[in-house]
């Protein structure tokens, strides 16, 4: 990537801008598509599933409000550690954090039932050599990273199984799977604490990581919470629908009537709990970013509550005969 003295002559500001999550993604994507273009057709098939999730450009993907703070996860950790940031290291690190990514996103999405991503199951293998093969750049054998990493690779297993084969989720339920779920996103944060020997940092930020993890999925969740009734999955929120709402009232009659307003209240106790934590941190940069991308996903479902709460009370003058 860079050479060591090029980036020990970079300003400050010139390091910054090597270091932005965008051309941190764009650097991964374009050198994960060198790498897989050797499969010549599972690329192909590859790329493509990639496009359309990432609706027409892989990389929309990883810069999306909800999805740009993962990757910035890495780089706050290691501005708390140091004055100066190793960019070869970041970039490294990237790399991995995005074929691992993809590795996570395709799993999760055959085992929710999504036809493009199951036929993509095969490329697992490659996806995941890809990422331990750039983390082995970064640690040698035996060094206290790997323990972190089968660890964390072996919870979000966990996670994931626990998740998919669940009945019914209560609170204490969904806050630890939602972790566990996404525990491999800790992985980069692991490497950057290792690289700095300072690893009792681990839980604290471990912790910081669950509460936006929560967070995340809650709000993924409200957003797909009619689908995932529809391909029999098993939410947090769909649990409580059927735990809150009236006998002779249905999901979708629920949601509408104080599903979203309920849901609003929970994703803003995890909101509130994600800037508790950065505070305690002390990194404005990072309770800014944390405070902007939670304040968004307030505002946008809060608008669609008070869309759906007009219709529900338009709905009842109709039924009851108050119209005009």
């Amino acid at each position: 990537m860079f050479s060591q003295e090029e980036s020990d002559g970079d300003s400050a500001a010139a390091i910054a801008a090597k270091m932005s999550v965008s051309r941190l993604v764009r650097y991964s994507i374009d050198r994960l598509r060198v790498e897989l273009s050797t499969m010549e057709t599972a690329s192909a098939v590859f790329w493509a599933r990639a496009e359309q999730l990432g609706q027409g450009y892989p990389e929309h993907l990883f810069l999306n409000p909800i999805s740009t703070p993962v990757f910035m996860f890495p780089l706050w950790v290691e501005q708390s550690l140091s004055a100066t940031q190793d960019v070869d290291f970041q970039y490294e690190l990237a790399y991995a954090s995005i074929a691992l990514y993809f590795y996570v996103r395709i799993l999760d999405d055959a085992m929710d039932g999504h036809f493009e991503s199951g036929s993509l199951l095969p490329l697992l293998t490659s996806l995941f050599a890809h990422c331990t093969h750039a983390l082995q750049n970064l640690f040698p054998h035996g060094d206290q990273f790997w323990a972190y990493f089968h660890k964390l690779i072996d919870l979000a297993t966990e996670g994931m199984v626990v998740d998919f084969t669940a009945t019914d989720l209560g609170s204490e339920d969904f806050c630890r799977l939602a972790a566990q779920t996404f525990y491999c996103a800790l992985i980069p944060v692991a490497a950057v604490l290792c690289r700095y020997k300072r690893c009792d940092q681990f839980e604290r930020w471990s912790e910081l990581w669950h509460a936006f993890s929560a967070w995340n999925q809650m709000q993924d969740d409200i957003r797909d919470w009619y689908m995932d009734q529809k391909n029999g999955l098993c939410t947090y929120l769909l649990s409580q629908a059927q735990r809150l709402k009236r006998k002779d009232e249905s999901v979708e009659q629920w949601m509408i009537r104080d599903g979203y307003r309920w849901s609003m209240g929970v994703l803003n106790q995890f909101a509130k709990r994600v800037r508790e934590i950065a505070a305690e941190l002390n990194i404005p940069e990072m309770e800014k970013e944390l405070k902007a991308r939670t304040d968004q996903g307030s505002r946008q479902l809060e608008h669609l509550c008070d869309t759906l709460s007009r219709i529900d009370r338009g709905m009842g003058r109709v039924l009851n005969g108050h119209v005009g």
